[in-house]
Parts: structure tokens; sequence; C-alpha cells
């Protein structure tokens, strides 16, 4: 998962996943970003707010919360810096 998913992160947002206890990213089943809401990862246990160093935490206040910028940046990487090839290439 980290080789494929983490490099369409925002730098900011893989560091923090990246900074998680061992054994945390293999368990990671979905990555909630929004923006101004705090960093959210999903298991099969549930769910935890990611803290800016990695921490697994429940209170929101705690967890890094995801800018704008990291929203469009992710979303840059994910489509290589072409939201309309992007589109095309989904619609497939």
């Amino acid at each position: 998962m980290e080789k494929t998913v983490f490099s369409v992160l925002a730098p900011t947002v893989r560091a923090c996943l990246q900074r998680m206890p061992s054994g945390w990213a293999e368990r990671i089943e979905e990555i909630r970003m929004r923006a101004c809401r705090p960093l959210e990862v999903v298991t099969a246990d549930g769910f935890a707010f990611v803290a800016p160093d990695g921490r697994p935490v429940m209170r929101p206040g705690e967890a890094y919360h995801v800018t704008e910028e990291d929203c469009l940046k992710t979303l840059n990487l994910l489509s290589h810096y072409s939201l309309y090839a992007f589109e095309e290439e989904v619609q497939r």
C-alpha cells in the first residue's frame, strides 16, 4: 500500500501516515482527507484520527488537520497534473 497509495498523497499527509506505529499502514483500508478536517484512517478494527507525529488518536483536536493545499496537491499527484486526462481515464 505504501508505495502505491502513499506516492499520490500530499507530502504532509504522507509524512503523518508514514510516522504511524509499525503495522498500522498495512491495516489501513481507507484514508479520509477533507479540507479543514482531521486526517482519519479506517481499518477493519474501526477508525482513528492521525496526529502530526503519526500517533493514532481518538480526539479530532489532536489530529493533523488537512489543508486545502493538501487536497489540491493530492489531486494533482493522483491525476498527474492533468484533470482532463484523469477524467478520461476514470470514464473508461
